[in-house]
């Protein structure tokens, strides 16, 4: 399987297509939940993240340029010994060394890594992983407030229509989401480092197994949602927009998008907050 020790930061490669189907296969094997390990993310957001990546062995292995982290590797699991060598190689190199997303099980099975790494929780980067069943039911009090804006959005614009997005309506995507930009930003969204990220969901969507979801009000698109395969049992939310000024639509198209994979995926990602109070709520 080859010596991890001997990998440094001169062995990755920044992550591109031709490395989906090897990827894929380890996603298959593994089935990680996490959306830091979903292709379709990584690759649209490569060039923010600085994303590189290696296949070593029977793993895979990521870094995270502009952070200057590793993820824990997808693979066979690994040993604190392992893990601690690749650290070392990485900070004798000038970088961090520091590796992210240990699974609690992995810390939990080996007792002496609190002696070789300083563990801290990472709650920013925590993902939101739902029940798509209950995403569409709406059931219980915790979504309950959830349910009483989709009620009132669909009292209030009984016209309304969901549908299914094809490629040729990206375009009219993008024109929303550089509306929901300048609403929130104060500037297009092409001056936004998700401008980059939603153009190469769009010209990849097919090699990508993209899904997208549109809201329409009375013909205009008002919000839209965009997913991609987790894994055989999770899809993950790449990108989610809304009109802001229409009240209820980013719980509506949240609706939407649950409703159409909840037949066929039991579980939704809905990605992180990094820990900023908005997004937390509009999860």
């Amino acid at each position: 399987a080859g010596n991890p020790s001997m990998i440094g930061p001169s062995a990755f490669r920044p992550l591109e297509l031709l490395h989906h189907t090897a990827f894929q296969e380890l996603v298959d094997r593994h089935q990680p939940l996490s959306s830091h390990y979903n292709f379709a993310s990584l690759y649209c957001w490569r060039h923010v993240y600085q994303t590189q990546c290696l296949f070593h062995g029977d793993s895979l292995y990521l870094y995270n340029g502009r952070e200057d982290i590793l993820l824990f590797p997808l693979g066979p699991t690994p040993d604190p010994d392992t893990l601690v060598q690749l650290s070392d190689r990485f900070r004798a190199e000038g970088r961090s060394g520091i590796i992210t997303l240990a699974p609690p099980e992995w810390v939990a099975l080996h007792q002496d890594v609190n002696t070789l790494f300083r563990l801290e929780r990472d709650d920013p980067n925590a993902d939101y992983i739902y029940s798509s069943s209950k995403l569409t039911e709406l059931s219980g009090k915790k979504l309950l407030k959830k349910k009483n804006h989709i009620t009132r959005f669909k009292s209030q614009y009984p016209n309304h229509a969901a549908r299914m997005l094809q490629p040729s309506q990206w375009p009219r995507c993008q024109e929303m989401a550089d509306r929901w930009n300048r609403e929130k930003y104060g500037q297009p969204l092409d001056r936004s480092e998700e401008f980059h990220a939603l153009q190469a969901a769009f010209t990849h969507c097919h090699l990508l197994e993209l899904q997208g979801f549109g809201l329409e009000v009375e013909g205009q698109l008002v919000a839209f949602s965009i997913a991609a395969p987790q894994n055989r049992t999770c899809a993950t939310i790449l990108f989610e927009k809304f009109t802001t000024s229409i009240q209820g639509s980013s719980q509506m198209i949240n609706w939407i998008a649950a409703s159409h994979l909840a037949p066929h995926l039991p579980w939704i990602n809905r990605e992180q907050d990094m820990g900023l109070p908005g997004l937390r709520q509009a999860k």
